[in-house]
């Protein structure tokens, strides 16, 4: 993604990210699918396709900050088992 793209993300719900046509984006459409737009056409790969080579890649980099523990953990015994519990 270019730096629009990367300014569209949602951090906290959902990216929506739309594929259009140069004559939709230009408002260029004449109503008929011949001249410049008879061989109008999208070729998509989802990851069922056979091989690994056009599989989808989502690759996230962050930093990540001092981790918080807004709880406390108490354990004990309890016969045979070690009891843990999140307060």
């Amino acid at each position: 993604l270019n730096s629009t793209g990367l300014a569209a993300i949602n951090k906290s719900g959902y990216t929506v990210l739309v594929l259009r046509f140069a004559w939709d984006v230009v408002a260029t459409f004449g109503g008929a699918w011949d001249g410049p737009w008879a061989n109008s056409h999208v070729a998509i790969n989802m990851s069922e396709i056979a091989g690994t080579d056009k599989d989808p890649y989502l690759e996230i980099d962050y930093t990540a900050g001092e981790p918080s523990y807004p709880f406390t953990i108490d354990a004990y015994q309890s016969g045979a088992n070690i009891i843990v519990e999140w307060l």
